[in-house]
């Protein structure tokens, strides 16, 4: 129900900060300006998405391949901890993105426990013994000469 609400108010292309409203009986929503909202659930669940930079409390261990932009970004509290799911942009190769990644997650403390690598970037799941990092590098589908790169942080099992 939360993330249903979250999608229907973040489509809705709020912009400007302004008071809590319940949309839904326990479920309400803060708009925060700039574009950015939070959905606060029954249980005091919550996410905010809609700001172009990293989410608050994103981990400083997981790699942020530069030069990128961040596309969008989300910060989920839930009963068992925090997720963060990030999008990246770069004109970077994905071959050259992906072999950074490669290259940079292990030495930062996250341990690879899979890693795939494509014809156009590659996959990898990590964790660190607290949190699990799950990497995907991508040709950005339908833009010629960007790459697209998802992370995504969450407790670990």
């Amino acid at each position: 129900m939360l993330a249903v609400v979250f999608a229907l108010v973040t489509a809705a292309g709020c912009s400007a900060a302004g008071p809590n409203v319940e949309v839904a009986p326990g479920v309400k929503v803060q708009q925060n300006g700039g574009g950015a909202v939070t959905v606060t659930g029954p249980d005091g669940s919550s996410t905010t998405s809609g700001e172009n930079k990293l989410p608050d409390g994103f981990p400083s261990d997981a790699p942020i391949f530069q030069p990128s932009t961040i596309a969008a970004s989300n910060g989920s509290s839930a009963v068992n901890g925090k997720v963060y799911a990030v999008l990246l942009e770069t004109s970077a190769p994905a071959a050259d993105v992906w072999s950074w990644y490669q290259s940079q997650v292990p030495t930062n403390g996250w341990d690879v426990k899979s890693a795939v690598t494509t014809d156009f970037g590659g996959n990898m799941l990590c964790e660190n013994g607290s949190q699990t990092l799950a990497v995907a590098v991508t040709d950005k589908t339908g833009v010629a000469g960007v790459t697209a790169v998802r992370l995504t942080i969450s407790p670990a099992q």
